[in-house]
């Protein structure tokens, strides 16, 4: 989980991780299910660690979306998603 006071204290191990794989990536590929209409809790969290400024990974990185949920084949979620990477002008 995102915490300000252990990244106050310096990233997690599993965070600078995160961080260099999207660095070294050509893109991402975000397979988005559907929790209660919006993105999972793992995956938010997993953003707002790279979505962090300054250095932020996520900055203009190209990224595509997949999901499937339900009658709305997911398109509620990535909805929610897309609003969450413009942060970062994903």
């Amino acid at each position: 989980m995102y915490d300000g006071d252990v990244e106050a204290m310096g990233l997690p191990p599993f965070v600078e991780a995160l961080r260099s794989a999207i660095v070294g990536a050509d893109g991402l590929l975000l397979a988005c299910p559907e929790y209660n209409v919006s993105v999972s809790g793992a995956l938010k969290n997993a953003i707002d660690w790279a979505s962090r400024r300054p250095g932020a990974p996520l900055d203009h990185e190209p990224t595509a979306l997949l999901s499937a949920a339900g009658a709305s084949g997911g398109a509620r979620a990535q909805r929610h998603l897309r609003d969450v990477l413009a942060h970062n002008q994903v």
